[in-house]
């Protein structure tokens, strides 16, 4: 199996500009390591990066500072323009004489369901966030063919997928978060993301939580 950024410099050889979407970048860190790989390849490109969490985006901006190339949108990524609840992560792994912050990156606009059951020490508080729909962004930019997309939404794969219909049918590859289980209500598996994609979609490499999915409709 390759690694995911493996398979990246494969997806970008021969390419002299690169387009790249991400959903929910946390803080950044493997935004900025597909940024290294892109500048050291000597590639031209634009990255288009969305976090709705308040609490992370100053880690992102420290952690990408020296990434101009990069459009940070400060929303979630949903299927409906507006205002949407925004659930926020939080809570700490505990032991004796020891404690960290362990859960600030599992924040959703899905509500979380069986998350509290698997992370008993998860907690979520929530807050009010703009969203947009990937087909809103998409037109408003001008970006045309998209060569990957990362997303890591949280359970909102369905939102991402359905606010982006036109948007997919212009996505090379597509690298996503997925879980059998309910994690956060409404949550659809991996059968279920590729019936719901645009046209057909094939499967390059399964990982553990994460696919990365192929567009057969784009050379």
């Amino acid at each position: 199996m390759k690694k995911i950024f493996d398979r990246f410099k494969d997806i970008i050889k021969g390419k002299y500009h690169i387009t790249i979407f991400e959903f929910g970048t946390c803080e950044g860190v493997q935004t900025n390591e597909i940024c290294t790989i892109l500048k050291n390849s000597s590639k031209n490109f634009e990255y288009h990066a969305f976090e709705a969490d308040p609490r992370i985006i100053p880690s992102f901006k420290r952690n990408n500072i020296n990434n101009p190339e990069i459009t940070l949108v400060t929303k979630a990524i949903g299927s409906k323009n507006g205002n949407v609840k925004f659930y926020l992560s939080k809570g700490e792994e505990q032991r004796p004489g020891y404690s960290r912050n362990v859960f600030y990156g599992s924040s959703s606009i899905r509500k979380p369901k069986e998350t509290l059951e698997v992370w008993p020490n998860m907690e979520f508080d929530y807050t009010i966030v703009e969203s947009i729909k990937f087909d809103t962004y998409y037109d408003k930019a001008n970006v045309g063919i998209i060569d990957f997309v990362w997303a890591d939404v949280q359970g909102a794969e369905i939102d991402l997928i359905e606010g982006g219909q036109k948007a997919f049918s212009n996505v090379r590859y597509f690298y996503t978060e997925y879980d059998e289980r309910e994690l956060y209500e409404g949550e659809i598996g991996l059968d279920q993301i590729i019936q719901k994609l645009p046209g057909r979609w094939s499967v390059v490499e399964k990982y553990e939580y994460d696919v990365l999915l192929k567009n057969d409709n784009l050379e």
